[in-house]
């Protein structure tokens, strides 16, 4: 079945947002976007260890009856791939190479106006890659402890550079005598 990463991520990403000192400041630059979507993606991968740690080892005389019941897989880790010659921990393990081959547009994510168009572009490159097709066992427990998608990251606070200010200071004159610098 499919593990919901692309859900999994936005919701990592959204709480990570939103326990942001001061909000989610908005617009963001690409190196930020990058090292925040990194984070999002590494709670993801932090997830599926706890889901890989959980499900039994894998017994090399049940490996051999599933590859022997199964025919060869068109692509590792993907719903529609015969999931059955994978053991259930190599199915976790491939979804987390899938997590990490992700390569998102930056660029792209920090050209966004507003953050709906933010979110959505994010949404969209979730949904197109291979994320989306990522299978691999499911239990209630792993869905149940989902973080959540929050509509609050949507509102924004303009980032805030502290003014500069020159203040001149007085140095004392060779005679004692204060003059400006």
């Amino acid at each position: 079945s499919r593990v919901a990463t692309v859900h999994r991520i936005l919701g990592h990403w959204a709480q990570s947002c939103l326990s942001s000192a001061g909000g989610l400041p908005f617009p963001q630059g690409p190196d930020r976007l990058r090292a925040s979507f990194e984070v999002a993606v590494d709670a993801c991968v932090v997830d599926l260890a706890k889901l890989h740690d959980a499900l039994p080892q894998d017994l090399p005389e049940w490996l051999a009856e599933e590859r022997q019941a199964s025919s060869a897989l068109s692509h590792p880790g993907l719903a529609g791939a015969d999931s059955e010659t994978l053991s259930a921990r190599q199915q976790v393990l491939d979804v987390r190479g899938l997590l990490w081959a992700l390569d998102p547009p930056v660029e792209a994510w920090a050209a966004a106006w507003s953050p709906e168009e933010f979110w959505r572009s994010v949404r969209q490159f979730l949904q197109e890659s291979p994320a989306r097709l990522a299978a691999a066992p499911c239990p209630e427990w792993w869905k149940a402890a989902a973080p959540q998608w929050d509509p609050a990251v949507l509102r924004a606070v303009a980032p805030f550079h502290p003014r500069l200010s020159c203040r001149r200071r007085e140095r004392p004159a060779a005679g004692g005598a204060s003059r400006p610098q």
